[in-house]
């Protein structure tokens, strides 16, 4: 069996702008293009046309080290008509690799070796030594960026801190490199390489068996025969209804133990390879983030700590359920309460799209709540649930506090994700204002 941790790895996407020619099975036709981003399994074309849909085979010819060229085969698996703006999407096909030989495997890891290390959000960005460029030549989101920048932080930290999107700051990181503000460093990690997005704290499943006297390789049946297309189904629903219990299989009184078999025997029957996920259509391109979801589910359970935590959060769930229903009464305080401790568990847990829905149903309560305003415009952006609800709860943070820096800042990022980079520049040329005007009274006081 696979370990989960390389499965994650091979799905690591890093930017990677190379020429690529390539040319669809049964057409003389070359066309060349440009890569956007890519990975072990496939990368994405920049490319315009409308004749070629999922599925298409195509020949893609790629440049590699000292000036060869790499033949390879893929498949396209998604298409991108048009522009998307407001998430920064570029027409084009997304294709996954094929029959690869060994010789090619090892071009492609070379190219995506080489894009991981050109990636501003593996780097540290630090100060230019010798740099004698002044914040105040700078563009006004440049020179926002820049306040953050010590050293020490990453960009998804600096994204956190400026309240934009972490693409827009790894795209300003890179335009105060080129002006030669910054230069972006690797972090020390000593002699280990840790590679991109691996979380090495997630759970060995050869452990797991060890504890339930289970081994692994007796738990695999083959995909035909375990219906697995019927558990996609039914592990679908319960990931919908963000139950853990229900993903899982086991009962809200299910012991540790039996936490730990359910998720051996389930995780089993997704544990696919390439070639079984390939055939199995749309369920396979399903099977990673249910894998990746029984993990979460199974973490959650086995933490005595954790899943306290959870059972009160479903507890609070099911009462609002009730509500909704009719079948029960709660006071407008009570109401507020349980939808505020229902967000904040969602906001931690990192689930962006129910935290959103949860604060903007307290919104509705509390229209006035300036920090029920900013979690819910935050939260829509972070779920890509569209800018238009984001735009008017930004609008009226600032309206409630037009003083306080953080809203403005907020603002700023709606209209970049909009791309209104005029309309964000004048929000962030506010927030610096307040803030230094913060800065001086400050001084004067002390």
């Amino acid at each position: 069996m696979a370990e989960m941790g390389q499965r994650r790895r091979l799905d690591s996407r890093f930017p990677l702008r190379e020429n690529v020619r390539f040319r669809q099975k049964g057409s003389d036709q070359v066309i060349e293009s440009v890569t956007r981003d890519i990975s072990a399994r496939g990368l994405f074309i920049v490319h315009a046309s409308r004749s070629i849909w999922p599925g298409a085979e195509l020949e893609l010819h790629l440049p590699c080290a000292e000036g060869r060229v790499a033949l390879v085969q893929a498949r396209v698996t998604h298409v991108v008509r048009s522009p998307a703006h407001a998430v920064g999407a570029e027409p084009g096909l997304g294709v996954q690799f094929e029959n690869l030989s060994a010789d090619q495997a090892d071009d492609i890891a070379a190219l995506v070796k080489r894009a991981q290390a050109n990636d501003a959000r593996c780097r540290i960005p630090r100060l230019a030594s010798g740099s004698e460029r002044r914040p105040e030549q700078l563009d006004p989101i440049h020179e926002y960026v820049l306040k953050f920048i010590d050293g020490a932080k990453a960009p998804e930290e600096l994204a956190h801190l400026t309240g934009m999107d972490v693409d827009a700051v790894v795209e300003e990181l890179h335009d105060l490199r080129q002006l030669g503000v910054i230069e972006l460093v690797s972090p020390d990690r000593g002699d280990r390489e840790v590679p991109g997005n691996v979380d090495e704290s997630e759970p060995d499943l050869d452990r797991f068996c060890a504890r339930t006297s289970i081994r692994a390789k007796s738990l695999r049946v083959p995909l035909a025969e375990s219906g697995c297309t019927a558990l996609v189904d039914t592990t679908a629903t319960a990931m919908a209804q963000r139950d853990d219990y229900a993903v899982l299989g086991v009962a809200r009184t299910a012991t540790p133990e039996q936490i730990r078999t359910a998720f051996v025997t389930r995780y089993s029957h997704f544990d696919a390879d390439n070639a079984d996920e390939q055939r199995l259509g749309v369920y396979g391109q399903a099977l990673e983030v249910i894998r990746q979801r029984l993990v979460d589910a199974h973490a959650t359970l086995c933490s005595a700590s954790a899943r306290a935590e959870y059972d009160e959060y479903r507890s609070c769930c099911d009462v609002l359920t009730k509500f909704d229903a009719g079948k029960s009464a709660l006071s407008h305080e009570e109401l507020g309460t349980l939808w505020q401790r229902r967000a904040r568990y969602e906001e931690k847990r990192r689930d962006h799209a129910a935290a959103a829905n949860s604060w903007c149903r307290l919104y509705e309560l509390r229209p006035l709540d300036l920090q029920c305003i900013q979690k819910a415009a935050s939260l829509i952006l972070e779920a890509k649930l569209g800018v238009r609800r984001a735009l008017a709860l930004a609008q009226q943070a600032v309206e409630l506090a037009p003083t306080e820096p953080y809203n403005h800042r907020l603002l700023a990022r709606v209209y970049l994700e909009s791309g209104l980079r005029m309309r964000a520049r004048k929000e962030l040329q506010k927030a610096v204002e307040l803030e230094r005007g913060g800065d001086k009274r400050a001084a004067t006081s002390a």
